[in-house]
């Protein structure tokens, strides 16, 4: 007798259905969380892009801000290096750069770990647009038409990846 097809996944990926799962974005994985619905992992990712996007604007903008401060880094030699470095570890502000990094970082690592990197990645260019706009608003940066061109298309972009 001849099949065409299988009768279930579980019995055509065994043991390697928990990672396909798991990649799948918006997908319940029901090895792991047997309460879990398709809404809740759509929030989980949703949230999780949120804080990877959120992390990374927040980092961009306090560094930007903080190196304005110390002006531009001219002298290379040691000596000088090592002042630039003393005075930006002075900043308050670097540290709670770091530490959003650091929440993007973890962010990223657990949005990756459920959703599809194809998704999670191109998700993450919306920091972009909010980056453009939160730099014009708070880092009274001029921004120009190609820039804001740009922007749209990033977004269009992001749109046409995420659905």
């Amino acid at each position: 007798m001849v099949r065409i097809g299988r009768i279930n996944l579980d019995m055509a990926l065994g043991w390697h259905s928990t990672h396909y799962f798991w990649s799948q974005p918006c997908r319940i994985n029901s090895t792991i969380n047997h309460q879990a619905t398709t809404r809740e992992w759509c929030i989980l990712n949703f949230f999780l892009l949120l804080l990877t996007i959120g992390g990374t604007v927040v980092g961009d903008l306090l560094k930007t801000a903080c190196m304005r401060q110390v002006g531009p880094i001219d002298d290379f030699h040691p000596e000088a290096l090592i002042q630039n470095t003393r005075q930006v570890v002075g900043m308050p502000a670097i540290w709670f750069c770091l530490f959003a990094y650091t929440v993007s970082f973890f962010s990223f690592m657990a949005l990756v770990s459920i959703s599809d990197v194809s998704f999670a990645v191109p998700a993450t260019a919306a920091g972009y647009v909010v980056e453009i706009l939160l730099a014009k608003t708070f880092l009274d940066e001029t921004i120009s038409q190609r820039r804001w061109v740009g922007a749209v298309l990033v977004t269009c972009g992001v749109m046409l990846v995420s659905y």
